[in-house]
């Protein structure tokens, strides 16, 4: 709702609606609010709940999205912003990809 809210305000002031939604935090409300919207929607479709695989699949992305923005959004805290600053550092860093991917295969190896 708030973010059609915003399209609307951008159309009321004579701007283009294709700007607002390719700024990257438009787009990334824009998908968090679509996977909302497929996860009801499976949900409401499949009657008995059964949390099949696609459910967490699609929880999982959408919790992703919420945690990032989240935390991109707390670096105007000054006792946070040097640990946020920290993680993207890190993250930048193509040794902790190598070990990500690492990891990860390891997880799927043992699950």
């Amino acid at each position: 709702m708030f973010e059609l809210m915003q399209v609307l305000s951008e159309i009321r002031r004579g701007g283009s609606i294709l700007h607002h939604i390719l700024d990257m935090w438009n787009l990334v409300d824009i998908i968090n609010i679509v996977t909302l919207v497929i996860m009801t929607g499976l949900a409401l479709y499949d009657r008995q709940y059964k949390m099949k695989s696609y459910f967490w699949g699609i929880s999982t992305i959408c919790s992703f999205i919420i945690w990032t923005k989240l935390l991109y959004f707390f670096r105007w805290y000054k006792k946070l912003n040097w640990m946020i600053d920290m993680v993207v550092t890190t993250l930048r860093s193509k040794a902790m990809w190598a070990f990500i991917a690492i990891l990860i295969v390891t997880i799927f190896a043992f699950a």
